[in-house]
């Protein structure tokens, strides 16, 4: 039996960051306590549908480590006596520096947690601050020895490039701080200005000086070679790791693995079949314990569905897509309709064939929504 995931959705902050709309919000002490009760009911009512080994688990919102450990101690003891999760599962957590202190590192010590995702996002005062952050580069740095105090030898940090005022210069010297911590794995993402954020409606107001679009592009140049040179490899296009320490969970999202969203908002991908559970906290407070009434299925299982979201996710991998695996799935890959895209893209120097697999080239990566669009 295929392994799944599961997402534990977190939606609290301490402070919504301004680039910020995941559904994540600041709340009070009581509706946590009401939300990890739900969140075990959910855990509960998904045992009764799922057979199925648990091979990952990811803990992220919103900021996880707003959580008392108390609270981390019930999820956990929920996933533990209601689903299966195998001894070997790779269990992540996401971690904002400032939230944590000298009583989490003891507990994240006896924790089943073996991977963290550490959110520093930038390393200048002035970016940190652009960003809408609560911690400085100094306060990430005490929380990144308390993570590595506790015993995690699998640490992942969160950086952002493309920030208001960000020259070439500021983004080699955050990613050379960054090495010197030594990291398993680095994600590097470009600054998306998402609307109805409070970064978007301060550019409306008035334009903020970004980066030009030559400029963000040079800057991913760099993070790659960089990254290279301290020993990562790039195995997604955001994402660069030291060999062994490829993030697991995630790679279940882009290789079509089945997966369940636990809490408010989550998603789920169960049989070709997609679920999104509520976003009205009042009704997942009420309701976690039937998930008919939290969740509805967003796309009935598709074949061509399934296609499509292989080339676009699989082509995000650095491998790009298995052929062989691909046409034992599906049928041959290009007797779709997509041949006459492939060849246009091949022509461009976008797409190629190697080792059998098919992949973005360098200047394939840089178009790769111009990309995906043409395979939709």
């Amino acid at each position: 039996m295929n392994p799944y995931s599961v997402y534990i959705h977190i939606p609290f902050c301490t402070q919504k960051c301004s680039y910020c709309d995941f559904l994540s919000f600041p709340t009070n002490e009581k509706i946590k306590q009401q939300y990890v009760e739900s969140l075990c009911y959910e855990i509960q009512a998904y045992s009764l549908v799922v057979n199925a080994p648990i091979q990952t688990i990811f803990l992220g919102g919103g900021t996880p480590s707003v959580l008392h450990e108390e609270q981390l101690d019930q999820i956990f003891h929920a996933l533990q006596q209601h689903l299966k999760v195998k001894r070997d599962a790779e269990i992540s957590m996401e971690i904002n520096p400032g939230t944590v202190g000298k009583k989490f590192g003891e507990w994240l010590h006896t924790s089943p947690i073996n991977r963290v995702s550490l959110g520093l996002q930038a390393t200048e005062e002035e970016h940190l601050k652009a960003l809408g952050r609560i911690h400085t580069y100094e306060t990430f740095c005490d929380t990144y020895m308390e993570i590595r105090q506790a015993g995690i030898s699998n640490v992942n940090i969160d950086l952002m490039f493309g920030i208001p005022n960000q020259n070439i210069e500021q983004w080699d010297e955050t990613l050379l701080k960054i090495v010197g911590h030594k990291p398993e794995h680095i994600s590097t993402y470009g600054l998306i200005l998402e609307e109805d954020t409070p970064l978007y409606r301060a550019h409306q107001r008035k334009p903020l000086t970004l980066p030009t679009e030559e400029v963000e592009r040079q800057m991913y140049y760099r993070t790659k070679a960089l990254l290279s040179e301290y020993g990562y490899h790039r195995y997604e296009i955001s994402n660069f790791t030291k060999s062994g320490y490829a993030c697991q969970h995630n790679i279940a999202y882009w290789t079509d693995k089945n997966y369940i969203g636990i809490g408010l908002g989550a998603a789920s991908y169960i049989d070709g079949a997609r679920y999104k559970n509520t976003t009205h906290m009042e009704t997942y407070l009420n309701k976690s314990r039937c998930l008919d009434q939290i969740r509805c299925m967003t796309d009935a299982p598709s074949t061509l569905r399934r296609m499509e979201e292989w080339i676009f996710l699989g082509l995000r991998m650095e491998k790009g897509i298995h052929i062989k695996t691909f046409t034992n799935t599906f049928g041959p890959i290009f007797d779709h309709d997509w041949k006459g895209p492939y060849i246009q893209m091949q022509n461009e120097g976008l797409l190629v064939v190697q080792d059998g697999y098919l992949k973005l080239t360098d200047k394939g990566i840089d178009v790769s929504n111009y990309v995906f669009q043409s395979f939709l």
